[in-house]
Parts: C-alpha cells; structure tokens; sequence
C-alpha cells in the first residue's frame, strides 16, 4: 500500500507562490489567507448544529450539512493574499478545490490603507481595513490547529505593517 504524504505548510507555501508570481509584479513577501468575516465561527456553529439534527436524523444531518456548504460556497469569500513592498494581491480561494488562478487579482497598494485588529480568537481574527477614502473593509484571518497554525502570521505582521500614506 503506497501512503500519500500531505505537504507541509511550507510547501504549500511555495507552490501558492509559484502559481501567482507570474500575476504579481513585484517579488512576494508572503502569502496567506483571508475570508469573509464569520467563516471559522460559522463552520463551528454548522458542525454542532449538523451534529445535533444528526443524532435525530442521519439523512437530516447529511441535509443539513450539503446545505450549509452550498451556502458557504455561494456567500463566502476566500482569498489567497500575497503582499509584495507596494501591494496586497488577492486571488479568489475556493475552499475544498484545487486552487487555479481563474482572474487578475484584486490589488490595493500597501499605502493606501491602514489595518486595526481585534483580539485574536481561538480560530480568526477581525481585521478593519481603513482606506484612505473612507471606506472600510472587515475580513478575517482564519488559523488552524497543528502545524499550520502560523500559515498566516507572516502576511498578517506585513498587513499590520502597512505604510500609509
């Protein structure tokens, strides 16, 4: 039996780069995550209830669950960041796929904006995102156990870091 090894957070790391530099201008720095706000509590919040219809009903749990993740695929955003000296690079992430650059990103320049963060949870952190227009954007960083509890904490301190203008 040929056992498949998962990758490492770092090679995962890489191989997000190596797919998306030829989008980016500039070299990255880092790469992560960010999600619409919610994600983490809502995945949380479906499990218990998934699991509560599921002692009562398996068919009602299967239900409940196929449900909730077409409304977390239709609602949610994911999106893969790569911060460079001058810019944030957002490339669409959708969860349980393979990622494929499918569009341009989304860029903002570093010295537009400045970010503040709430406290950080078990799973996610807050983050409002200040631009220099006035608009406001709020966002997530999601953070998971084990070894990719880190993945994020470089393009977090960088977002954090910001030069604003």
């Amino acid at each position: 039996m040929v056992t498949m090894r998962i990758p490492s957070p770092e090679q995962y790391r890489r191989t997000y780069i190596q797919q998306i530099q030829p989008y980016v201008a500039e070299p990255i720095l880092a790469v992560g995550f960010i999600s619409t706000p919610g994600y983490a509590s809502g995945l949380v919040s479906d499990s218990l209830v998934g699991k509560a219809i599921s002692s009562m009903s398996v068919v009602g749990g299967r239900m409940f669950h196929r449900n909730r993740r077409q409304v977390r695929d239709t609602v949610v955003q994911n999106q893969l960041v790569a911060i460079t000296q001058s810019s944030v690079n957002m490339f669409d992430f959708i969860a349980g796929q393979d990622f494929a650059v499918t569009k341009p990103p989304t860029v903002w320049a570093r010295s537009s904006f400045r970010v503040a963060a709430e406290a950080r949870g078990r799973m996610s952190q807050h983050l409002h995102v200040d631009f220099a227009t006035g608009e406001r954007i709020d966002v997530d960083v999601n953070f998971s156990p084990g070894d990719w509890s880190t993945f994020n904490d470089q393009m977090l301190a960088l977002l954090m870091n910001s030069p604003t203008s």
